[in-house]
């Protein structure tokens, strides 16, 4: 019986010093992140996962095509702003033609927008995600777990 005495004496004051008393070394104290369910990350609110979010094409406004105007000086036209050079409403010399009743000969055409190749709608990276579609989870810093002391 003294001898069993001894021996339990001797593993509660040695014991300590051989184990290790920290919370890694122990994974009973660690609990699932209840932020992250335990997975380390979360689905991005902005872009719902996908990296990406769609926005109406800012070089096209919208159109999926651009106009263009091209005028050629040297093929001149009538100006249709005046009358021999002459503004009809102020009397002046016409400020569209500068006076000299011709202006450069002008077409229009449309194309395709480059930007978004026609569909109006661009595609951008998610600023919240940079395109992972995941938020590393704040709470938890990514690991998952929680470690309670």
């Amino acid at each position: 019986m003294r001898k069993l005495l001894v021996i339990l004496l001797c593993f509660l004051f040695i014991a300590p010093i051989i184990l290790p008393m920290n919370a890694d070394a122990y994974p009973f104290n660690r609990l699932p992140c209840a932020n992250c369910q335990g997975q380390g990350y979360y689905t991005c609110d902005i872009c719902h996962g996908s990296g990406h979010f769609k926005s109406e094409c800012t070089d096209c406004n919208g159109k999926g095509e651009k106009t263009f105007t091209v005028c050629d000086s040297k093929n001149l036209v009538a100006c249709s702003d005046c009358k021999e050079g002459i503004d009809p409403a102020t009397g002046e010399k016409c400020k569209t033609c500068n006076g000299t009743a011709q202006v450069p000969s002008c077409v229009e055409f449309t194309e395709k927008c480059a930007t978004c190749s026609g569909a109006g709608i661009k595609e951008n990276v998610c600023e919240e995600c940079h395109g992972s579609g995941r938020i590393i989870c704040r709470t938890c810093r990514g690991q998952g777990f929680i470690e309670v002391r």
